[in-house]
């Protein structure tokens, strides 16, 4: 009989890492079937925002910091990068990657701590609803209320809503931030189960806030949760204004989290500009929500019915849900939080218990903006998992067969959602397609053309900032008011200005370099094309991107220097920008050549050769390096990498 305690203690323990494990063999499985599907041959590239993500990881495993100013992001600006680029885990992931063992690289060590990261969401999912079923006045049993904590455990851990873009193929502030903030809904939770003992209480409560606060510095996405946890509590203190005790183990509690959350606006200085500049940074989204309702949720297929914040955004993950993604995404999920939200509203203890209330009521309000926004999935996976456990719970409390019962039914629901989704990989997967284009193309840079300024729409620009060793003109993400008029801008040009119009654009913004991405006239998906973007469907005949992608002979501005089936590298010839860049490049050739730099020299030369071939300074540059090199003459730099490293900040 010693051992009872010790095995009762274990049980938890058990349920919680078999979650964790479940989370994290799921998503690893995935990812390995990902890149097997999409990228066999060399490793799988990060994209879009995160590439840029990776961009700042590689920065802080290589340099120990991340810089202060980053001109790489927004050529030919200087970002302050904690005030005006979302920064997450970056250093975190950089820490623990110079401590795993073996041999991965990088890139993979970052994707196998991220899945693991986001897969502790499983076993807080489970503390939660756990601590859920112990609240007073009736707690159920210990044997009811395992169960029901390891049904949300497990349908988080392998649902479709969850699982996608948290494989590790990603690299997502949500996913650094929905760990912390479940195990602040678990702490809360607990602390709530002692609301007896005030220190004990006053103890969970703080750990929730802090956890909440560093949640909210890793995703601001938490802001929502924090207003509506803030709602909440409001009513809840209009209905507890005759129970003086519950009122104040509210205000006390309400007081722990505003003081958390004000230490974290405070200390960090992305949520500090973003708070004071509410309008810049969020009011586009507020836009969209406009255009949504508008619209009854139906994107209209005229672009003048749209602003151009309203087009570019109502895109993919942004879009509105449908029939096809539901059943596609939600076809365990949806039925089950129906069948958990019926069972607790007809059944006299579920309507009494004081958890369904805010989990109906969370339930609605996330499935509504699910509704509006797909990419509000993982909140309805979260809030969805907690009701159906807490459902599962309460009917295992029936009695000790409904106990089995709800056990099996889980286990069955659970590993049929994990083998559909396990089945059908590509479709949870981010981006699919032009791998080797991508590669390709950022290898050209990087070896060709590294450290000069590229224009190249914001889908392809984190993959340049990341690979290519090249700063980029627009960022990658919607991060100011002023990037998304840079957007416009360049858009505009594109499709509505001519070749000089459009070289005008980038000499006012100090580059020589554009990357076009092929595809801007299919007929397919013309929604989610930058010339809807701009409201230019049938472009002019002159217009830019017309002899970028269907005329390149009558080009006469822009020389093409790489190309693919997806990539076309352009370089601009003539004009003050150009004739800048050129010299410089032979200048940094001559230079190094004459302090004996020879490896140096002749990387600049070639540099300089491809944006102007006919250089005769860099050609002769170039020839003397390599004759010197030839000839056996000792280099001052024969350490030098001649290729720049990818992560390098330019500026």
């Amino acid at each position: 009989m010693r051992f009872r305690p010790l095995a009762l203690a274990a049980v938890p323990l058990l349920l919680a890492l078999a979650v964790f494990l479940a989370a994290f063999s799921v998503r690893r499985a995935l990812y390995r079937s990902e890149v097997r599907l999409l990228s066999p041959d060399a490793p799988l590239p990060f994209v879009l925002e995160s590439a840029l993500a990776f961009r700042r990881v590689e920065m802080a495993y290589r340099l120990g910091s991340l810089p202060v100013l980053d001109r790489g992001i927004s050529w030919p600006d200087a970002v302050e990068a904690r005030a005006l680029d979302t920064l997450g885990s970056e250093r975190a992931y950089a820490f623990f990657a110079r401590r795993l063992p073996g041999n991965l690289p990088l890139p993979e060590r970052v994707r196998f701590l991220s899945a693991a990261w986001v897969s502790l969401s499983a076993p807080a999912l489970f503390l939660f609803v756990w601590g859920l079923l112990s609240l007073p006045p009736r707690p159920v049993p210990r044997g009811a209320a395992l169960p029901g904590g390891l049904a949300a455990g497990l349908l988080w851990a392998v649902s479709a809503l969850a699982v996608a873009r948290s494989t590790g193929q990603d690299l997502m502030h949500e996913n650094d931030a929905f760990p912390l903030l479940l195990f602040h809904l678990a702490a809360l939770a607990w602390g709530l189960r002692w609301s007896a003992r005030p220190l004990l209480r006053r103890a969970f409560a703080l750990v929730s806030g802090i956890l909440l606060a560093q949640a909210l510095c890793r995703w601001d996405g938490i802001q929502l949760y924090a207003y509506v946890l803030a709602a909440f509590g409001a009513v809840l203190a209009f209905r507890f204004r005759r129970d003086p005790p519950r009122r104040r183990v509210l205000l006390e509690t309400a007081g722990i989290f505003a003081l958390c959350l004000a230490a974290a606006v405070a200390f960090n200085p992305y949520l500090r500009h973003h708070v004071f500049s509410y309008a810049g940074s969020y009011g586009h989204f507020a836009s969209l929500l406009w255009a949504k309702l508008r619209f009854h949720n139906v994107r209209p297929a005229d672009p003048k019915l749209l602003t151009f914040d309203q087009r570019i955004l109502w895109t993919p993950a942004l879009h509105s849900l449908t029939g096809r993604l539901l059943r596609s995404f939600a076809p365990v999920t949806f039925p089950l939080l129906l069948l958990a939200a019926g069972f607790l509203l007809a059944s006299p203890r579920g309507r009494a218990h004081p958890a369904t209330a805010p989990l109906l009521a969370a339930n609605a309000l996330f499935f509504a903006l699910f509704v509006l926004f797909f990419r509000f999935s993982v909140w309805v996976a979260i809030f969805s998992a907690a009701l159906c456990g807490l459902a599962a719970g309460l009917l295992a409390a029936r009695a000790r067969g409904w106990a089995v019962a709800t056990l099996a039914a889980t286990l069955l629901l659970s590993g049929g959602e994990a083998a559909r989704v396990l089945a059908t990989p590509v479709r949870w997967a981010s981006a699919v397609g032009y791998y080797p284009e991508l590669r390709a193309m950022t290898s050209f840079l990087r070896t060709q053309l590294a450290g000069e300024p590229v224009v190249a729409n914001f889908g392809v620009s984190g993959a340049i900032a990341a690979y290519g060793g090249c700063p980029v003109v627009l960022h990658p993400k919607f991060e100011t008011r002023d990037a998304r008029d840079r957007v416009e801008s360049y858009a505009t040009a594109l499709f509505k200005g001519d070749e000089d119009a459009f070289a005008a654009w980038m000499e006012a913004h100090d580059a020589a370099v554009y990357v076009h991405a092929m595809g801007e006239f299919s007929h397919v998906a013309v929604g989610y094309q930058m010339r809807f973007m701009v409201d230019a469907l049938d472009p002019p005949e002159d217009a830019a991107a017309r002899l970028f992608e269907q005329r390149m002979q009558d080009l006469k501005r822009f020389k093409l220097v790489h190309r693919t089936r997806k990539y076309r590298v352009f370089i601009l010839r003539g004009g003050a920008t150009a004739r800048a860049h050129v010299a410089r490049r032979a200048e940094q050739a001559e230079e190094a050549l004459s302090e004996g730099r020879l490896h140096a020299a002749a990387a600049e030369a070639e540099k300089a050769l491809v944006l102007a071939p006919d250089l005769e300074a860099a050609a002769r540059t170039l020839e003397k390096a390599e004759r010197l090199q030839e000839s056996g003459f000792p280099s001052a730099d024969d350490e030098w990498d001649a290729l720049p490293l990818p992560w390098a900040p330019a500026g």
